[in-house]
C-alpha cells in the first residue's frame, strides 16, 4: 500500500506554526505540551502555582505540613519566631538543650544550651559529688549514702552518710518504735520512747516543761551586746536550755541568745573561732524571731568554728544564736566584725533587653551575702534595672571567668533578696524573675567564697 507523505508534512506544518516543535541541526524533532491557562510547568507537569503544596508560588517550594494559597504556605504547624519547628514541636534552639543551635543537637549529661552552645559539665560543688552523672549530696542521699550506689534499705533514710532507721540510728538519736528520735526535744518521745509531755509543755533537755513566753518562746533572756564593731565575747552553753532547731544542723544542743543592733549599714561578719565545741550559728529577725542566716561548719572539712556574713541597715535588730551541734556544749567565743557599705548601685542600666554588661570585681567592696549560699566574703558589682515591659526575664553569667553568684534585690539595694543563683551552668549562674513594667531592681554580681574578676552579665 502506498503511504501518503503529504498528510504527515500537513501535521509538521501545523506544529511549526504552533510553536510546539524544535528544530535543530540534527534530525531530532521534541515535542513538549504547553500547559494551559494559569498553570505553569514544573519538571513537566502543569501546576496550579497558587495551590499547589510542593510548588507553592514557585517550581519546587513545598509547604512542609501546611496548605498552598494564593502563592503562599499557611497553617498547618508553624512556629512563631524565635522557636523552630523541630519534629513537630516549638522549640528555642537558642535554650533547648535538645536541640542546641539546630534541631537534633543533644548536649551532653548534665550540660546546658546557652545562646545555641552547650556549657557546663558535670562538676559538682561541695558537698555535693558526682555520681552517675547527677550532683548529690552522699550525707543525705538515700540511694548514694556515703558513697555513688550505696542504697539503704526501704524504711531506713541516710543520715550523715550512714543509713539509719531499721537496723540502728546514729549515737545522738534514739530508736523508738522504728523511728529515729532526738529525746532531748521531741516533745511525744521526751527523755525516753512514749513519754508524750502534756498539751501546753514542751520538752527541753529531756524533761517535759511549761511553754515559755519568753524570747522567741524560750525561758532565758538574751544577753544584751554593744552595737559597736569589731567586738568579742564569751561564755558557755553547757546547761542552757535547747530551744532552736537550727536549719543547718541535724540535732541542735543547748544555746544562748544575744542582741545585737548594727550601728552602721553594712556587712557584718560572726564567728565562733576559739570556741571549744562543734558550735553551731544563726541569726534571727528580732521582730519575727524567724532565721536569717544559720552556718555549721565554715569552709567544710570537719571544722568546727562556725562563720556568718551578712548586710546590715543601721538600727537593724537581730538575735545572735550560738548553739551546738548533736547536743554539743561548752565554753565559745563570739567574735563580730563588720565594714560600711560601699555606694549602691554600681551604675544603673537602661531599660532595654537584651543587654551584656561586662566588668571586674576584683579590688571592689564587699557588701552583701548570697542567701543560696548563706556565706561569703567577695566583692561584687550591683546594677539597677527597669524593665520596659511586664515579663519574666533571665539573668546570667554565662562568659565569665570565675565562679559567680548572682542575685537582685529591690530598688533600694536592702531588703530581702527577690531571687538567688549560684551555680547553674557550670560555675556560672542563672535565674528567672517576673517583673511588671516599670519595676526597678537591683542586680548584684557576686562571687562564691571570696572569688572574683571579670564577668558578664546578660540580661533578656
Amino acid at each position: 500500500m502506498l503511504r501518503r507523505p503529504f498528510a504527515l508534512l500537513a501535521v509538521l506544518a501545523v506544529a511549526l506554526a504552533t510553536g510546539a516543535v524544535t528544530t535543530s541541526c540534527s534530525s531530532t524533532v521534541i515535542v513538549e505540551e504547553a500547559c494551559e491557562d494559569g498553570l505553569a510547568s514544573c519538571g513537566g507537569d502543569c501546576v496550579d502555582l497558587e495551590s499547589d503544596p510542593t510548588n507553592c508560588g514557585d517550581c519546587g517550594v513545598v509547604c512542609n505540613d501546611a496548605e498552598c494559597f494564593a502563592g503562599e504556605c499557611v497553617g498547618g504547624f508553624v512556629c512563631d519566631p524565635p522557636t523552630t519547628n523541630c519534629d513537630f514541636s516549638c522549640v528555642d534552639t537558642r535554650w533547648d538543650r535538645l536541640h542546641c543551635g539546630g534541631c537534633g543537637v543533644e548536649c551532653p549529661s548534665l550540660a546546658e544550651c546557652v545562646r545555641s552552645q552547650c556549657v557546663g559539665g558535670p562538676a559538682c560543688e561541695p558537698p555535693l559529688e558526682e555520681c552517675f552523672g547527677g550532683c548529690v549530696d552522699t550525707r543525705f542521699d538515700p540511694f548514694n549514702c556515703g558513697e555513688c550506689g550505696l542504697t539503704c534499705a526501704p524504711d531506713d533514710s541516710c543520715q550523715l552518710s550512714e543509713c539509719v532507721g531499721g537496723p540502728g540510728c546514729p549515737d545522738f538519736l534514739t530508736d523508738c518504735f522504728g523511728e529515729c528520735v532526738d529525746v532531748d526535744v521531741d516533745p511525744l518521745h521526751c527523755g525516753f520512747c512514749g513519754n508524750d509531755c502534756p498539751s501546753g509543755s514542751l520538752c527541753n533537755g529531756g524533761e517535759c516543761s511549761p511553754v515559755c513566753d519568753g524570747v522567741c518562746g524560750t525561758c532565758s533572756l538574751p544577753l544584751s551586746l554593744p552595737s559597736t564593731v569589731p567586738q568579742t565575747t564569751g561564755g558557755s552553753t553547757s546547761g542552757q536550755g535547747d530551744w532552736f532547731a537550727s536549719s543547718c544542723a541535724g540535732s541542735p544542743g543547748a544555746e544562748l541568745l544575744h542582741s545585737f543592733v548594727a550601728p552602721a549599714a553594712g556587712t557584718y561578719v560572726f564567728s565562733t573561732a576559739g570556741s571549744s565545741f562543734d558550735t553551731v550559728l544563726s541569726l534571727r529577725e528580732q521582730a519575727s524571731c524567724g532565721e536569717l542566716l544559720c552556718n555549721d561548719d565554715f569552709g567544710g572539712g570537719g571544722t568546727q568554728t562556725s562563720r556568718l556574713s551578712t548586710f546590715l541597715e543601721a538600727g537593724q535588730a537581730v538575735y545572735v544564736v550560738v548553739d551546738g551541734k548533736q547536743g554539743a556544749s561548752g565554753p565559745y567565743t563570739l567574735t563580730i566584725t563588720g565594714s560600711v557599705a560601699s555606694a549602691c548601685p554600681t551604675l544603673a542600666l537602661p531599660g532595654v533587653v537584651p543587654q551584656t554588661i561586662t566588668g571586674n570585681t576584683t579590688g571592689a567592696t564587699h557588701t552583701f551575702v548570697p542567701s543560696c549560699t548563706g556565706f561569703g566574703a567577695a566583692p561584687e558589682h550591683t546594677f539597677t534595672f527597669t524593665p520596659p515591659v511586664s515579663a519574666t526575664y533571665r539573668l546570667d553569667t554565662v562568659g565569665s571567668t570565675y565562679d559567680t553568684t548572682l542575685y537582685v534585690l529591690g530598688a533600694s539595694c536592702t531588703g530581702l533578696q527577690l531571687a538567688c543563683n549560684d551555680d547553674t551552668f557550670g560555675l556560672q549562674s542563672e535565674l528567672f524573675i517576673a517583673l511588671t513594667a516599670g519595676q526597678t531592681i537591683t542586680i548584684v554580681v557576686d562571687g562564691f567564697g571570696d572569688q572574683s574578676g571579670s564577668y558578664t552579665l546578660n540580661i533578656e
